[in-house]
């Protein structure tokens, strides 16, 4: 029975499609710090004249982020997250003289305590989202962070500052032999900031609500992971004026792996966002007619093989595509969908009991449904150090 039900998560893991969460979950048993690097840079191009004279022809933006994320495990009950980095955008567009705008900040800091009741059955979380980034944007910067914040490109830091965010977390962790459940919510409130350098207007993001489930299937060698949580927000507010609420948003993934001296993954993960609500004349907020949210699906397959005692070989293989917004293409509301394909391969590092480390680069190819194509080129590598 076992093994008809290996065979069964394989097959719904191949067929249905989504998006890699590409926050992995570390072991709670060991404290640990990473030192990371990921830089991703995309080019869009046309070959349409007048996008040119209109300023929109080929552009390149590029962004770095060189970052610390650590865990300590205080107790078996007790552990705190850190994430920090320094993060640096450039925009370069070839129908501007080869003009470029660059943003370089320290980006907002992110912490997270966690405790753990009733032998691991119950967890409650508070987290704090510190403004240690860079607000109050000229107009170039705000340009550049623009670009970053569109989800049909795949970068790291898509917002370099935000105001004082607080959150809190409740779940219920039923475990059973192999099966391990997470069932729970939360909410975090949204802290206001002055967005552009030129608006002395605070811009406060709606309050999130969320909720989630998940199940872990850890059997070897093949095992499983997937799960759902449904978010839902509040009003976007301008000096405590009502301006925008966010689509309510589902996201939903799952991994299936292969563990073995080969070890391997496939996995998906899908984000759908419903209508928003935006001001009428008369202020008062109402559900637009036509969707300006835009869905997200991604299949990605990845693996590694053993080189010798130390290095390993790594592999990934991904599609990822963005669907437009409902609104006309000459509308200036309209964002275009994308596609896209990832090849990518790399090395990881096992050098010691507590040090390892990863390289791994991925080339993207694709298009836009603007008809422009699309390229990107992506670097990740990590330094990790577990202690005990």
């Amino acid at each position: 029975m076992m093994r008809v039900m290996r065979y069964v998560l394989l097959l719904i893991a191949v067929l249905v499609p989504g998006q890699m969460s590409r926050s992995a979950t570390w072991s709670e048993e060991y404290s640990k710090v990473s030192l990371f690097y990921l830089y991703n840079t995309w080019q869009e191009s046309s070959d349409d004249q007048q996008a040119f004279a209109d300023h929109e022809g080929d552009y390149d933006l590029g962004e770095g982020v060189l970052g610390i994320k650590a865990r300590h495990v205080f107790t078996p009950q007790l552990t705190v997250d850190f994430w920090g980095a320094l993060t640096s955008a450039k925009y370069a567009n070839s129908a501007a003289d080869g003009d470029e705008i660059s943003l370089s900040s320290l980006s907002d800091t992110r912490l997270k305590g966690t405790y753990y009741f009733q032998d691991r059955l119950f967890s409650a979380a508070l987290s704090v989202n510190l403004p240690t980034g860079k607000t109050a944007l000229s107009a170039e910067e705000y340009l550049v962070a623009m670009g970053v914040a569109d989800n049909s490109r795949k970068y790291i830091v898509r917002r370099f500052g935000q105001g004082l965010d607080v959150g809190g977390e409740v779940f219920i962790l039923p475990h059973v032999g192999d099966v391990a459940c997470r069932l729970g919510g939360g909410y975090i409130y949204k802290g206001s900031y002055q967005l552009r350098r030129d608006a002395e207007t605070e811009y406060k993001f709606g309050d999130e609500l969320f909720a989630g489930a998940s199940i872990e299937l850890s059997t070897r060698p093949v095992g499983f992971s997937g799960g759902v949580m449904y978010k839902s927000y509040l009003d976007d507010e301008v000096d405590s004026r009502a301006v925008f609420r966010q689509g309510n948003t589902i996201v939903a993934h799952g991994r299936l792996t292969y563990n073995r001296r080969v070890q391997g993954a496939v996995g998906f993960n899908l984000i759908s966002r419903g209508p928003a609500k935006i001001a009428a004349e008369g202020g008062e907020l109402t559900e637009e007619s036509i969707k300006s949210g835009r869905n997200e699906v991604q299949v990605y397959a990845s693996g590694s093989h053993p080189l010798n005692s130390v290095f390993a070989a790594l592999a990934r293989l991904e599609y990822q595509t963005v669907t437009a917004n409902d609104y006309d293409e000459d509308s200036a509301g309209y964002r275009p969908g994308a596609n896209y394909i990832g090849i990518g391969g790399g090395i990881n590092a096992r050098l010691s009991l507590g040090w390892s480390g990863n390289v791994l680069l991925t080339y993207y190819f694709g298009s836009m449904d603007n008809d422009h194509d699309l390229t990107g080129l992506e670097v990740a590598a990590a330094l990790t150090f577990r202690y005990w």
